[in-house]
């Protein structure tokens, strides 16, 4: 968190957390449908999703948690899935690392905000006495209403992460969050199947429905991965260049820090700010291929000295 961002991040993280709770405290009041076997079975099934959320390129997580608390929604009302999604803030990962309080906070008001509106928004236009639960209206609701909970999520997370590093509100929330909305389509489409096969035959199904939302989380740690491992193999680069030249070791590491502050300066997109930090790190690559004895040869360069560096 950056020093001079301490006091507005705080306000913004207990304005969330407040506003959540009234939320819950409105759905509870307003819509008084619990449902034990509910709060039950996708309360357990949201607990296990958060604990194995995934992290995101920059920070915070991603996890599924989301679509189990929908589902409970479409099944239930929003008095269950207000609850279900409570139960999912005891992450045991999180409390064992010791993350900071106000994460916590902030995660339990943007999901409750999240969540509330989004059961505000679908009872008010979903149309439970239609028999037909294909009907083109409500699964077009059931749509509507998972993209609102979608951009409230990560708007909020994008904002706070804005506030914490001094970043571009609208660059965060495209780098981290706009490339899962194709997922997203793949989500709603999973939560659909796995309110249709419970209402079909039971709470017995939720052991074969759940599989997908697993893929599909496991489908985001595959991503993240995928981008540790190029940014880690590149890192090893970079170490090899400074081991081979230890005139200018941490030559490159200071040029990719300069490259960023310059690209942020110029209000860059996350995109290409990792880019040139990347091609940065990278702009003395060719050393790996001159020889030891012409590249750290104490005199003057020859014609042929020059020709192996060039």
């Amino acid at each position: 968190m950056k020093k001079n961002s301490g006091p507005v991040l705080k306000v913004y993280v207990y304005f969330i957390f407040i506003t959540g709770l009234s939320v819950f405290a409105y759905i509870l009041l307003k819509y008084r449908d619990i449902s034990v076997l509910g709060v039950v079975l996708f309360g357990a099934l949201a607990f296990m999703a958060d604990n194995l959320a995934t992290p995101l390129p920059r920070t915070g997580s991603v996890a599924v948690n989301f679509e189990i608390s929908f589902a409970s929604l479409i099944l239930f009302g929003p008095s269950t899935a207000i609850i279900v999604t409570a139960i999912s803030f005891f992450n045991i990962r999180e409390f064992i690392k010791k993350v900071p309080y106000y994460k916590h906070l902030f995660n339990a008001g943007q999901y409750l905000i999240s969540v509330g509106i989004t059961s505000i928004v679908f009872e008010i236009t979903y149309n439970r006495t239609v028999v037909n639960f294909f009907n083109p209206a409500n699964i077009g609701y059931i749509f509507l209403a998972a993209y609102i909970g979608f951009f409230l999520n990560t708007l909020l997370t994008a904002e706070a992460i804005s506030i914490s590093e001094s970043k571009n509100f609208i660059n965060i929330w495209i780098y981290n969050y706009a490339w899962l909305i194709p997922f997203k389509l793949f989500l709603v489409v999973m939560t659909i199947a796995v309110t249709f096969l419970y209402k079909l035959y039971g709470s017995f199904t939720i052991i074969f429905t759940l599989l997908p939302l697993i893929v599909a989380q496991y489908a985001y740690l595959l991503r993240i991965k995928e981008r540790k491992t190029l940014l880690n193999s590149i890192m090893q680069i970079v170490k090899i260049i400074d081991a081979k030249d230890a005139y200018t070791a941490g030559h490159s590491k200071r040029v990719a820090e300069y490259t960023e502050k310059i690209a942020r300066k110029l209000r860059l997109n996350e995109y290409d700010v990792d880019i040139l930090t990347n091609l940065a790190n990278l702009h003395d690559i060719g050393k790996v291929q001159i020889d030891l004895s012409v590249l750290n040869k104490p005199g003057k360069f020859n014609d042929s000295d020059w020709a192996e560096m060039k």
